[in-house]
């Protein structure tokens, strides 16, 4: 372990709009930095004194360095880009000649091998893996037309899926995202739902939208629901269907009769890509019916050109109270 010791820098040419851009208001970016980087950060001015290991230092001097540079640029400085460039996987990589974010975008364009792909970009943010296990699943993505994941929540699975097809929508690879959900009741009776198909089946799919409203302007994602390039279809909906040039969702797939999943997988057409994602410790279908999940992970997992990914409680990136709450319900349940 390297002895705490205590480095000085200063940013340079000292500007106060770039200053406060880089440590946000009430120094919130500086305290994000402090907790994710293990050092503490005081600053006067444009000159900081940072304290910590010598490689904590290091590579908190060298982000924000990155930081000021990217707001000389014009960019705003958030939380969410801190933390891309903090879990970039290039970062602080002294093999790289240049550490530089576009640059490093601009390189993984130019390589064709789309399994070492291992970021996903959308108009308004970069998602950088936050475990191993998201970085296989993003490797798994750009190389599977077909995609499992299974874990618990607060994984990121929903998340990535929804990224994913954000990129290939706005990249031109695709030119729909269709998002499907089977309309099963956690637990609750919910009763007659008034309104429309739609306004019937967007309950069960509010956790698409907010990833969709998070990786695209509101707006955007208004236009695309609007012209049908972003589509709402219940599960039940989908037969006899053909999709092409699509990613299509299935979310929360664990709830999907064996019927379905079978009905589900074979509405894929050309140059499209189906991601099943589904949580097995939260099945809510009748004692009876057994899930489509289960049943297609034992009789498809021997096929080499389908994705599997898997999480588990460590791979949980939410509030840290949820790692134990999972695993206390996971030992109740043995």
């Amino acid at each position: 372990m390297d002895t705490p010791t205590t480095a000085n820098i200063e940013l340079n040419p000292a500007d106060n709009k770039h200053l406060s851009n880089v440590c946000g208001p009430l120094d919130e970016h500086l305290k994000f930095i402090e907790s994710e980087l293990c050092v503490k950060i005081s600053c006067r001015g444009n000159q900081f004194k940072i304290s910590g290991s010598t490689d904590d230092i290091n590579q908190t001097t060298e982000l924000l360095n990155k930081l000021y540079q990217e707001s000389q640029r014009k960019k705003n400085i958030t939380k969410d880009y801190i933390s891309d460039v903090i879990h970039h996987k290039h970062f602080n990589d002294t093999k790289q000649g240049n550490n530089d974010l576009e640059d490093l975008l601009s390189s993984d364009k130019k390589d064709k091998t789309i399994s070492k792909q291992t970021h996903i970009l959308t108009s308004k943010k970069l998602i950088s893996p936050k475990s191993e296990n998201q970085k296989r699943l993003i490797q798994n993505l750009f190389s599977y037309d077909i995609n499992f994941i299974i874990g618990p929540a607060g994984t990121g699975k929903t998340f990535l899926a929804a990224a994913f097809a954000v990129q290939m929508l706005e990249h031109g690879d695709i030119n729909r995202i269709t998002l499907v959900r089977p309309a099963i009741e956690a637990g609750e009776k919910l009763g007659f739902l008034p309104g429309s198909l739609e306004e019937k089946i967007n309950p069960y799919l509010r956790p698409l939208y907010d990833s969709l409203f998070d990786l695209t302007a509101p707006e955007q994602v208004n236009k695309y629901l609007e012209k049908g390039i972003i589509e709402i279809a219940p599960l039940a909906y989908m037969r006899g269907r053909t999709l092409n040039n699509s990613v299509i969702i299935l979310d929360e797939a664990q709830n999907t009769s064996v019927a379905q999943m079978k009905m589900f997988l074979t509405r894929l057409g050309f140059n499209s890509k189906a991601i099943i994602t589904g949580d097995i410790s939260q099945i809510d279908l009748p004692n009876s019916t057994k899930s489509g999940l289960l049943h297609a992970h034992k009789i498809l997992k021997p096929i080499k050109d389908l994705g599997f990914t898997y999480f588990d409680n460590h791979d949980v990136i939410r509030h840290p109270l949820l790692k134990e709450i999972l695993k206390a319900y996971e030992d109740n349940e043995k």
